[in-house]
């Protein structure tokens, strides 16, 4: 609702005025002064509740930066909004309900990382399941299959020291082993590899710490990571995760078994299995043994050990009783031994099965199919097939579960021999991650896992139903051949189109976009390169590639050729060459030949993050348009493949100025008590730090946020914070406003803790996604404030679907095309979230003129 000059015109000619004005309807209330030109100078009031009728507000005649405004006519603008969400439904997470509840209950499993390992107690009632590493939802986890006692989840335990790798219990604890890289106390820059155990009581999941031990975490061994040996484990040659040296060599800690006298470990990289004993931690025996890896108890005491491609048996007092199965296995990962004594191997490498051997080491089946499923696709498919599995564990009915280290971050479940159901868990929404759907079908929605990996979601908006669509992993490739290989070369999954990386996770940025432009669909995923990726059913095609900087993967008799190019830097502080890279011959792989290092008129000096300061984060319009990197680069069309058309030579600077304050005038916030960021001096612009861009399609405008950091006064990230602001500028670039307080406590309206990204525009509104879990909303043409979207958790909102926890630098809102209702899909570690957005429309907007005069003479 739109209203002009409702109010009473006030003449302020004293150093505090009252201006009067009637509102039609309650609600929260902003209102700000702006010039001729409708260029906000002071943000009055934000977000105060007002009832309807008469009301006034204070103006002293100064800007938003303490300056005297000459005397004349100004314009006040104001709104009332009474803005509101409703919770339809979640994914990613199996929890019962699917959200973290008050009671604990709903949060599946850690943020970060997949399913390492699992394991069943005696009875075979209970399963433990163990994600790699975690980010403030456990990463442990205890749950009852049948649904029991504490809706599913019995209870969760957080992770320490590192990345968890397996997991055993004896009944009274639960028992992790975890590795970890850590800095070399005696020598500065060499490092260390540690490996620790931890435990938990069975029964409520609580620290507890080893006799003699001071802490929960044991330490196991230490050696210093230059000593490792050159040669990659195993099955790490077959990982998906060990996409880097590091990686692959720290994991020295790689089985666990627990008796209830003894613990069992394996050593990998130093080639023993330790027994230990369990009260104490205190080493009972070293037993050598070639390359060991998951170790298992079998019914009758004894232990099943993994030895490079091999399984022997071993006594509980170390003695080696012999192979059991030499035949078969190419790179066993981990093993549990069921009640019958039957054995089961996660076979990774050519295999990705889980074999199934006698006790006597006689093939007697296998789950999954040999070669296992392909890494991209419509999941009904790809469903029935292990990809990368980690720990099995049998239930006492029999029923299998496997973990699997890669997306969608499943527990797969098997019945009779075949699968039965998948449980999902989070794949770390929010934070610097693709959450988008698809505006023009908005039942699907994108979700990015780390930087590599994608998968799709299937809703239906009136069952409030979700269901996993599609999904795509990276895998270990050898030219350009989904193979597996002993070469320690490790280059993306085909579908990367030979790109180094995949996603925005070196970006910080704006996360992704879904397009649909000229009959074609793209999945957009803006990093650092910025990937266009055609959507063809459930295939995913790589089809074009655009970068600021040197990111081509420097492959077999490319790498000379591109480390010669002029101005060649990886460093993103230091100039570099764009580029362009489309895949003319539709082979999924970059050929020199398809790679265009055509450069904008004065590239010269050219960095991924300038000219100017808001290009780290680039935006796509709906006409495949670029806006980034300080440039606009325009889409020349598409191929006879469908690949989307760009060249640097046709670039144009983008129109920006300095959001945070411009050469000459006072800075735009305040700099007290701001210690750890070099300020300019007085008079001097402040730079943003990789404030995104955003560009309104109906008016050509560009909407910004910035952020300065430094240690100030504020809660969680507000406190590294020094100020942030949310800006729009016309298509000339002249600013028409700025706003946006850092909150030095809890935010009030107006404030924020810490901005990241803009989520979008709807309804005459635009949504930038505050660090805390919620979603500011301002007036897209004035910057007043309009409302805020979920609950604040840093005021101790209690756990529900209504909270996001933090970090939230990624949501998007979108209206749907059939029923016209406004949505916004946002999410943290524990899932991803869909909401209605209520009292949009019902926003009311008002006008009026305001005179300012002259005080009068002395």
């Amino acid at each position: 609702m739109n209203t002009r000059c409702i109010f009473v015109v006030g003449m302020l000619c004293a150093l505090v005025a009252t201006v009067g004005y009637t509102i039609k309807t309650a609600g929260a209330v902003s209102l700000g002064v702006y010039d001729q030109q409708g260029r906000l100078l002071r943000t009055l009031q934000s977000g105060k509740k007002q009832e309807a009728g008469k009301n006034a507000v204070e103006w002293d005649g100064k800007d938003d930066l303490g300056r005297d405004l000459p005397s004349g006519q100004y314009t006040l603008k104001g709104l009332v909004a009474n803005l509101g969400w409703d919770y339809q439904m979640m994914m990613g997470s199996a929890g019962k309900p699917p959200y973290l509840a008050a009671d604990g209950t709903g949060a599946w499993g850690g943020v970060h990382q997949n399913v390492k390992d699992t394991a069943t107690d005696s009875s075979g009632k209970y399963l433990y399941l163990l994600w790699g590493m975690e980010e403030g939802t456990p990463g442990l986890l205890k749950v009852d299959p049948a649904g029991g006692p504490g809706k599913f989840k019995l209870w969760g335990a957080h992770l320490m020291n590192g990345h968890a790798q397996a997991v055993a219990t004896d009944g009274d604890y639960v028992y992790v082993a975890t590795n970890a890289v850590a800095d070399d106390p005696t020598e500065k820059g060499k490092k260390l590899c540690q490996s620790f155990l931890w435990r938990v009581r069975d029964d409520n999941g609580e620290y507890a710490a080893f006799a003699g031990v001071p802490q929960p975490a044991l330490k196991i061994t230490e050696i210093p990571f230059e000593s490792l040996p050159l040669e990659t484990p195993l099955w790490q040659m077959y990982s998906h995760s060990a996409d880097r040296k590091s990686e692959g060599l720290r994991k020295n800690l790689a089985g666990l078994a627990a008796d209830g006298t003894r613990l069992y470990v394996s050593l990998r990289l130093e080639n023993k299995v330790l027994i230990l004993d369990r009260d104490t931690g205190a080493r009972v025996k070293e037993v050598t043994v070639d390359r060991p890896g998951g170790i298992a108890l079998a019914p009758d005491g004894n232990l099943y050990v993994i030895s490079g491609r091999t399984v022997f048996r071993m006594s509980p007092q170390g003695q080696v009783l012999g192979p059991v199965i030499e035949r078969g296995l190419a790179a066993p990962y981990d093993l549990t031994v069921d009640k019958q004594g039957q054995i089961y191997v996660s076979d990774q490498g050519p295999a990705q099965q889980v074999k199934i051997f006698t006790a006597d080491g006689k093939p007697a089946g296998a789950l999954g199919k040999v070669g296992g499923r392909p890494f991209g696709g419509a999941w009904e498919t790809l469903k029935l097939d292990l990809l990368f599995p980690t720990g099995p564990a049998v239930a006492a009915d029999g029923t299998v579960y496997v973990g699997e280290d890669c997306a969608p971050k499943r527990i797969a479940i098997f019945r009779n021999g075949q699968w039965a159901q998948d449980w999902i868990g989070p794949l770390a929404s929010g934070c610097a991650k693709t959450d988008v759907a698809d505006e023009q079908q908005p039942e699907y929605i994108y979700q990015t896992y780390w930087s590599y990996e994608l998968v799709r979601w299937k809703v239906d908006y009136q069952k409030k139903t979700v269901a996993l669509d599609a999904a795509w992993a990276y895998s270990c490739t050898h030219n350009g051949q989904e193979i597996h290989n002993n070469t320690y070369r490790y280059e993306r999954h085909p579908l990367l189109g030979g790109i180094k990386e995949f996603g925005a996770y070196q970006t910080g940025g704006n996360g992704g976009y879904v397009r649909n432009y000229r009959g074609q669909t793209f999945f957009i995923n803006n990093g650092q390169p910025l990937v266009f990726y055609r959507m063809e059913g459930a295939n995913l095609i790589p089809a074009t590639t655009i970068s600021g900087r040197d990111f081509l993967e420097p492959i077999s008799e490319f790498s000379k050729a591109w480390a010669s190019k002029p101005n060649f830097n990886s460093s993103p502080n230091e100039p570099c060459r764009p580029y362009v890279w489309r895949d003319r011959d539709g082979d999924w792989q970059a050929q020199e030949a398809e790679v265009d290092w055509a450069a904008p008129e004065g590239w010269e000096g050219f960095s991924p993050y300038g000219p100017g300061p808001h290009n780290c984060g680039s935006y796509v319009d709906q006409d495949l348009t670029i806006y980034g990197w300080g440039w606009i680069i325009p889409c020349q069309g598409l191929d006879e493949r469908g690949n989307p058309i760009y060249d640097w030579g046709q670039a144009q600077p983008l129109p920006q100025q300095p959001l945070m304050g411009k050469p000459g005038e006072k800075p735009f916030a305040d700099t007290t008590g701001v210690t750890s960021y070099h300020l300019p001096a007085d008079g001097g612009p402040i730079p943003d730090f990789h404030g995104p861009v955003w560009r309104d399609p109906e008016d050509g405008g560009y909407y910004h946020t910035g952020v300065v950091s430094g240690q100030t006064k504020g809660i969680g990230w507000a406190s590294s914070t020094a100020f942030c602001r949310v800006g729009k500028a016309d298509k000339e670039g002249n600013w028409i406003w700025r706003t946006g307080d850092k909150a030095s406590g809890f935010a009030k309206p107006g404030q924020f803790y810490r901005m990241t990204n803009i989520a979008g525009l709807l309804e005459g509104c635009l949504f930038v996604c505050d660090i805390n879990g919620q979603v500011r909303v301002l007036d897209k043409q004035t910057g007043l404030w309009v409302g805020n979207l979920f609950n604040d958790g840093y005021r101790g909102a209690i756990p529900d679907q209504n909270l996001i926890a933090v970090e939230l630098t990624e949501a998007h809102v979108y209206r749907h095309p059939q029923t016209g209702l406004e949505y916004v899909i946002a999410g943290d570690g524990t899932g991803l979230k869909v909401y209605r957005v209520t009292g949009l429309r019902d926003v009311e907007r008002f006008e009026g003129a305001v005179q300012l005069a002259a005080p009068p003479a002395p």
